[in-house]
């Protein structure tokens, strides 16, 4: 018996691709609880529907208490989304390097309150 693929197998797989649904991004915001799978009810959407991140406000980590400007944000598949807060440069013209943060212990601090 040989390995290499048939004329039949490699058409099924074919059509598999062809009659697979595509999605376009405009569907996914409008799309409702009635059309989702039973799966993706019951662990929610797996796509940010609005960024809760405005790059350029200003954030104070929970733990460690650096503040600084939202200057990056990254999402990997392994881990929580990550922000750079950027320091405001001090009297002296000299500047902590940016550090990254996990979105969930930052804080928002209003522009009035630096």
């Amino acid at each position: 018996m040989s390995t290499r693929p048939t004329k039949r197998t490699q058409v099924s797989a074919t059509r598999k691709v062809a009659n697979a649904r595509r999605v376009r991004p405009a569907q996914l915001a409008a799309a409702t609880p009635e059309d989702s799978s039973p799966e993706e009810a019951a662990d929610g959407p797996h796509f940010a529907a609005d960024e809760s991140i405005c790059l350029g406000l200003t954030y104070r980590d929970r733990i460690t208490g650096f503040t600084g400007i939202a200057t990056g944000h990254a999402t990997y598949l392994t881990s929580s989304p990550s922000v750079l807060l950027s320091p405001r440069v001090g009297d002296s013209g000299g500047g902590l390097d940016p550090r990254w943060f996990d979105e969930a212990s930052l804080v928002r601090i209003p522009d009035n309150l630096r």
